[in-house]
């Protein structure tokens, strides 16, 4: 065996492609390849003949920076090392990013002959970079629009509360209940809003896993996607008549509607039709019950090619306008969520992507009539309820709403005083929003019911407490009060949050 024959072999060992060229020309076509070694095979999908002949070009496409390409020309015109991190494509027309070396071989008379380049695929370290870079960006938009969530929140807690009080005064002048509707709808509207605002905000992992109504949760989606200029498309719903309902991250979850609905507007850009199905059945594979979600579009439709690459990191049909992460992402967060995505699509007829989850459970949209509850002894629990709220006038707005129900109310911010008085009273409940507050470790472990109140999902929660969102009406607040102080079955309108 000869140096040549061992240089051969050790080229093999690696999982790097090698590649050598000639050395001119730089311009086009560019150098042709003389050989390259089996790792480039498998790592581009080019057999050797393929390539041999051909220009190392033939592996950029549409996105491949343009920058770097100039950058690369330019080095190698001044026969210069080059090293540089580039997005290529294999034959499938996949891309993938290499982290590229080349270096010019002269011969014994110093003129240069050869290119030799080396590429190491770190198509995951790049994916892994730029999603912790997008998720960075998200965060920091998250905390702006998280903390001035929480405070319009708590205004607009304070202004249904005082509505609803409002309701019950008898006016004599006809216009009095006409302006308190108006200023309650509005309210509502604006509680909307902010429920949006929070679902844009937190689309990156919160560690935190809730009980999702599906049909709802689209619902917000196709609000949100209205806002983002989608009136040309007619939207449609296909909903269960029951409230299907599941387990996984609220953000995430809403984040990966939002993306499949914005995905399908992209590809009606003349108009169309979206609709978007709920149903519930047994699946084999998951081995239970599952609730599947499909988002449907009329669009241009997907060639089988483009179906097998769709999900691939990187990959996207929108140019300079889409990352490629977008439904990689997707697939991953519904696989981590132990259900499957799939596609299926027509070219010229339009796409449907489906989402299966195992189901949690339905709700019933029915209540239990409300009655008084006693202990094992026969005695009255208790009806006396603290409210702990750094802002005065939630506080207020929910006394003022306990208080008409017959209850007695102790509203402090004080975790100290709450703990005293505690102590000397026996309370049916305490009502908290952690938020701006110290709150004892202590309350939390003395065995009472707690209410948690919630301005946005990353709120502290303890002991399985369950959570009321703000805003929230009358109505929620006393079925929420009632259901955690033990006076009436769980709500379907009642999230319970569990450490994932």
């Amino acid at each position: 065996m000869i140096l040549t024959d061992v240089i051969g072999r050790l080229s093999e060992f690696t999982d790097d492609a090698v590649l050598i060229s000639e050395a001119e020309p730089i311009d086009h076509p560019g150098p042709r390849v003389v050989w390259c070694n089996a790792a480039f095979s498998r790592m581009t999908g080019f057999a050797a003949e393929e390539i041999i002949g051909s220009t190392p070009r033939i592996l950029q496409g549409p996105d491949t920076s343009a920058e770097v390409k100039a950058r690369i020309s330019a080095r190698l015109r001044a026969w210069q090392p080059v090293r540089e991190h580039i997005k290529n494509y294999r034959r499938d027309g996949t891309p993938f990013w290499v982290d590229l070396g080349i270096r010019p071989v002269a011969d014994e008379t110093g003129r240069f002959r050869y290119w030799v380049a080396i590429q190491r695929d770190i198509t995951q370290q790049k994916e892994t970079e730029l999603a912790l870079l997008l998720a960075q960006k998200i965060e920091a938009i998250g905390q702006l629009s998280s903390g001035v969530a929480h405070d319009f929140n708590n205004i607009l807690t304070a202004i249904l509360g005082s509505i609803e009080v409002l309701e019950r005064i008898e006016c004599a002048d006809a216009r009095f209940a006409t302006l308190v509707e108006r200023i309650k709808n509005a309210t509502e509207r604006g509680a909307s809003v902010t429920r949006q605002l929070l679902t844009v905000a937190q689309p990156t992992a919160s560690g935190v896993i809730v009980k999702i109504g599906v049909n709802d949760e689209i619902m917000r989606s196709f609000d949100l996607l209205i806002t983002s200029g989608a009136r040309q498309i007619e939207l449609k719903t296909d909903l269960t008549p029951e409230e299907p309902t599941l387990r996984a991250d609220l953000g995430l979850f809403g984040a990966a509607l939002l993306n499949l609905m914005i995905n399908a507007r992209d590809a009606m850009p003349d108009g169309g039709i979206l609709t978007v199905r709920t149903r519930t059945h047994f699946d084999q594979a998951l081995g239970g019950p599952v609730v599947a979600i499909s988002v449907t579009d009329t669009g241009f439709g997907m060639s089988p090619e483009l179906q097998a690459k769709i999900f691939a990191p990187f990959f996207t049909t929108k140019g300079d306008a889409g990352s490629g992460l977008g439904l990689s992402m997707v697939r991953k967060f519904v696989e981590q969520a132990g259900g499957r995505i799939s596609l299926a699509s027509i070219v010229g007829r339009g796409t449907t992507f489906t989402l299966i989850f195992p189901l949690d459970s339905i709700a019933h949209q029915k209540f239990e009539p409300e009655v008084a509850c006693t202990t094992n002894s026969g005695r009255a629990k208790p009806q006396r309820v603290m409210v702990m709220d750094v802002d005065a006038a939630v506080s207020e707005a929910i006394s003022m709403v306990l208080r008409d129900e017959g209850f007695s109310v102790l509203s402090t911010t004080n975790g100290d005083l709450a703990l005293s008085a505690l102590a000397q009273d026996e309370y049916a409940l305490a009502i908290i929003d952690p938020s701006g507050l110290h709150v004892p470790t202590a309350l939390f472990d003395i065995g009472l019911p707690i209410l948690v109140l919630s301005s946005a999902l990353q709120s502290l929660v303890r002991n399985e407490s369950p959570v009321l969102e703000k805003p929230f009406n009358a109505a929620a607040l006393l079925r929420a009060v009632r259901h955690a102080a033990g006076l009436q079955p769980p709500q379907p309108s009642l999230f319970t949050f569990t450490q994932a």
